[in-house]
């Protein structure tokens, strides 16, 4: 047996290849699976299981395939291979990174808003703002991490950088006014000094209630 397959180790190399990812990506969708049921949310991180189970397939994939790879190419190209393997290896970290950071945030911030009383129920309005901030910061962040893995986009994500500095110095400059606006509002937001129903008196004669 053992001489079969040494003289055959092409073969076998490839069919172990393929039954260890087969095994792998049974594994991660059992155990994700049985996080799933344990956490006992009803459907609520459904979506973000199916993401996770979908991104650990391809990953397992990839893997594989680079794996058989080897047996197509010379000593000189293992390298090569080697990068491009832990390219594979830090996109799953990223996308994994997004997909869970991403739930997070949405199961936070839909907390607080459930949690809100009526008194408070202006505050939604900043939560949802937050959250969309939070999102855009996530789906950043996994950009820029990808671009950077990738010597063709690294150069591109760090002019992007530049230029998106430079843009929102200019934009800054351009509407201080308006800017110094949604400062002050998210001030009052974040330190809430009055809510609704409160009567705020502004100045000597100035006088009203908050109505939103």
């Amino acid at each position: 047996m053992k001489e079969i397959l040494i003289e055959h180790r092409e073969i076998s190399w490839a069919l172990f290849v393929i039954i260890s990812t087969i095994v792998l990506v049974l594994i991660s969708n059992k155990s994700f699976n049985l996080m799933e049921k344990k956490l006992n949310k009803g459907r609520k991180f459904h979506s973000v299981f199916v993401s996770l189970k979908k991104i650990f397939r391809i990953f397992f994939v990839c893997l594989g395939i680079g794996m058989i790879s080897y047996l197509f190419v010379d000593e000189s190209s293992y390298v090569l291979i080697n990068d491009n393997l832990g390219r594979v290896f830090w996109f799953g970290l990223v996308f994994v990174f997004i997909v869970i950071s991403r739930a997070i945030s949405i199961s936070y911030f839909e907390n607080k808003i459930m949690n809100l009383s009526r008194r408070d129920s202006g505050d939604i309005t900043l939560y949802k703002y937050i959250n969309y901030l939070v999102t855009a910061f996530i789906y950043l962040s996994g950009i820029i991490l990808i671009a950077l893995a990738v010597p063709a986009l690294k150069n591109l994500a760090t002019a992007a950088g530049a230029s998106a500095g430079a843009l929102a110095l200019i934009a800054g400059v351009a509407s201080q006014e308006g800017i110094s606006n949604i400062v002050g509002g998210l001030f009052i937001a974040f330190f809430k000094p009055f809510r609704l129903g409160d009567i705020v008196k502004i100045g000597q004669g100035t006088m009203g209630r908050v109505l939103t």
